[in-house]
């Protein structure tokens, strides 16, 4: 992995200024691209985190959570070498726990769906337009 001084923070922004996205970054070792490495943080429009967790070498890595907007619990869960691995937790806008999801030993974060619940775009991290 490139040196941490190479360690940039990349932003984001909506169209409005705001950040919708913020992470920390560094160069590839060839120099020819960035690779998300270290804090992802997405925003809602108002600036309400959604989306949180860490990045190692440019896969999810560890514990990820996603919230509503009002800064509840949407999904909460762990990554391991960029599958989603073990029981992630749901719960609905008005904070009920929804039934959790056992991943198991991995499933791969760019074949799953939305997390059901969540304001967010697994896929991507993206907040989606509305929660399903």
């Amino acid at each position: 992995m490139a040196d941490p001084v190479d360690l940039e923070i990349a932003e984001i922004l909506y169209e409005s200024g705001a950040v919708k996205f913020r992470y920390a970054r560094v160069l590839s070792p060839d120099r020819t691209r960035w690779i998300r490495h270290g804090l992802f943080v997405a925003y809602d429009d108002a600036g309400a985190v959604v989306s949180q967790g860490q990045y190692v070498e440019g896969k999810e890595e560890g514990l990820w959570r996603d919230f509503y907007p009002d800064g509840q619990p949407a999904a909460e869960g762990r990554y391991q070498k960029g599958l989603e691995v073990g029981v992630w937790r749901h719960w609905s806008a008005d904070g009920t726990e929804e039934p959790s999801t056992d991943h198991g030993r991995g499933r791969d974060a760019f074949n799953i769906r939305t997390h059901r619940n969540s304001p967010t775009d697994a896929t991507s991290k993206r907040p989606l337009a509305s929660a399903p």
